[in-house]
């Protein structure tokens, strides 16, 4: 009885990791076909820092913060033009993996954070990387794609 219902258990953590794969590999093809990009968002700030770790590698840090409206159940994920990546830095996709976001309010027990880091390495150094970002507000689900680009790049000294 116990293997059962330990087998049980295991059948059913496999099927919740596939339906946030499945989510996240939907967000992915969405990124890559979406044409609706804009260079920032109304609704929060992009920092997007590059540094160079060896002759053929870049990490690329975007900081998402400073909500002008309440966020919440935040989604993300940034995506590069680099074929060699196949895994990208996101948030918020796994089961019970929940992030909000609103103007001054940072409470850990309330899953309200001061802002999102996404890293991720790559081999591009032109440092062009498309951003989705999706959350709700007052029940209104928002949607953003915003491509990040050489003009946005911060200092990272």
């Amino acid at each position: 009885m116990k293997k059962f219902i330990l087998l049980l258990i295991a059948v059913f953590l496999v099927g919740c990791q596939k339906q946030s794969t499945s989510i996240y590999d939907e967000m992915i093809n969405n990124i890559k076909e979406s044409t609706d990009y804009k260079n920032k968002s109304s609704y929060f700030s992009v920092t997007y820092y590059l540094t160079q770790l060896n002759e053929r590698t870049y990490r690329y840090d975007i900081i998402i913060d400073s909500p002008t409206i309440e966020m919440e159940n935040i989604r993300a994920v940034a995506i590069t033009e680099d074929e060699a990546t196949s895994i990208f830095p996101s948030i918020g996709y796994k089961e019970g993996e929940v992030y909000h976001m609103a103007l001054g309010e940072v409470n850990k027990l309330e899953n309200y954070v001061k802002g999102i880091l996404l890293s991720g390495d790559t081999y591009c150094n032109d440092g062009t990387i498309k951003l989705y970002v999706e959350f709700t507000s007052d029940n209104e689900l928002f949607k953003e794609y915003i491509l990040i680009d050489s003009e946005m790049l911060e200092n990272a000294n």
